[in-house]
């Protein structure tokens, strides 16, 4: 910044005006207020896109995914809202295993959309997808001396 700032001179004043601008750009964003924009934004295209009846919905379900819900969450939140073309490149950019079994359901959707409904494959976009609970499978871990340990693997369902 300058050596002046507002006609204060002394060293002491400047340092606090800065911090004071700095604490202000830092009320100004808000990393919640900007989810909710997008959020917002998200749902103004979908709705430009086209209103979407239970009749005009392409609907998909993988069920017993081999990932737990934590990690598909991830990648849920990030296609969520998109368009298809775009949730498709984030799924095949994504370097997780949960990214491969979304970009299944994603276009097992996709085709039901298009070939079953007859609707416009340009005008699809990502709307309700969540991730639920599967089977939680019991295993067995083994450590040292030949002693057992028990393993939860966990599965998902993606609809």
């Amino acid at each position: 910044m300058a050596a002046r700032l507002h006609g204060f001179e002394s060293h002491r004043n400047q340092i606090q005006i800065q911090v004071l601008v700095l604490s202000i750009e830092r009320a100004l964003y808000d990393a919640d207020d900007e989810r909710e924009e997008r959020r917002k934004e998200r749902q103004r295209l979908a709705w430009a896109m086209g209103p979407g009846g239970g009749e005009e919905v392409g609907a998909a379900h993988l069920m017993d995914v081999p990932q737990s819900m934590k990690k598909m969450q991830r990648i849920v939140k990030l296609v969520r809202g998109l368009p298809y073309p775009d949730a498709v490149a984030q799924c095949s950019l994504v370097p997780h295993k949960a990214a491969r079994y979304m970009l299944q359901a994603l276009e097992a959707a996709h085709a039901d959309a298009t070939e079953v409904k007859g609707l416009d494959a340009e005008r699809l976009v990502v709307g309700t997808v969540f991730v639920t609970r599967g089977a939680y499978e019991p295993g067995i871990s083994y450590h040292s001396k030949g002693r057992p340990g028990s393993k939860t693997f966990h599965r998902s369902h993606i609809r």
